[in-house]
């Protein structure tokens, strides 16, 4: 699982309203995190293991679009590859901070 940990200019966690990981434009994993009951809250996932078959072994692009209260926040590009079994982060950030 790749993740995205996201805090404001204190530090503290900020929940994303929801979360969507595009390839090419084609829409490859998407959470709402502030549903009655996310199946993840923190750290804001990206993709899962489940998404392997759509990435390729040496990296696939991928753009992460997430929202804060109903308002975008700059998308993330991350470069993700696989081995037989996991995908794994080759680029992209570990967290960002929103002012």
């Amino acid at each position: 699982m790749i993740t995205l940990d996201v805090v404001d200019s204190n530090g503290d966690q900020v929940t994303l309203d929801s979360g969507k990981t595009y390839s090419d434009g084609q829409l490859l994993f998407s959470e709402s995190y502030r549903s009655e009951a996310p199946v993840f809250k923190y750290p804001n996932v990206v993709i899962t293991d489940s998404e392997i078959d759509q990435i390729a072994f040496d990296g696939t692009t991928l753009v992460f679009k997430s929202w804060v209260e109903g308002n975008p926040i700059p998308d993330q590009q991350f470069v993700i590859g696989k081995d037989c079994c996991h995908i794994e982060k080759l680029e992209g950030p570990d967290s960002i901070t929103l002012e």
